[in-house]
């Protein structure tokens, strides 16, 4: 077993269990970010920051980016393309299949911001989300604009070539 598993199996959320809802694997089910997940996750943020230290690891198997973490990052990404084919938002055709991932990548920047918030009861996270869920809205719908196409497929580009 790698060292930083070891490392984390020292650690225990506040109640020395699973949060509702955990997965019989000791996973947590995934969900899109937003203020009731970062409040639900509220009593667990003294543990996040334990477990983050080992997580930020690159070759760490707790890294949200690792190979022994790709099926929870599917599912996550599943569960954001259910959201996006259910939703009333025209997706334009070149964004389609990346929106699940890039949904992804930002609720992992809200995490990590979590992470680090020591505002009282982390309302900052909270705002964080308030004022960025509508402008990554905005930008999705003003991506079916022609004007911002070529933007949206040069940022694809870099994004393909940066993520590999």
């Amino acid at each position: 077993m790698p060292q930083d598993v070891n490392a984390v199996d020292e650690l225990d959320p506040p109640d020395g269990g699973l949060p509702d809802g955990g997965l019989p694997d000791g996973g947590l089910p995934p969900e899109p970010a937003g203020p009731d997940r970062a409040r639900r996750r509220a009593p667990y943020h003294s543990f996040a920051a334990k477990l983050y230290k080992h997580a930020a690891e690159p070759t760490s198997p707790l890294s949200p980016f690792s190979k022994a973490s790709s099926p929870t990052r599917a599912a996550a990404i599943s569960l954001y393309a259910e959201v996006i084919e259910g939703a009333r938002i025209r997706v334009p055709a070149g964004l389609r299949d990346r929106l699940p991932e890039l949904l992804w990548l930002y609720s992992m920047g809200i995490v990590l911001y979590w992470v680090h918030d020591a505002s009282p009861g982390c309302e900052k996270t909270y705002r964080l989300i308030d004022v960025t869920a509508p402008l990554a809205e905005r930008l999705v719908r003003l991506a079916r604009l022609p004007v911002l196409r070529s933007m949206t497929r040069r940022l694809l580009a870099v994004l393909d070539e940066v993520l590999g």
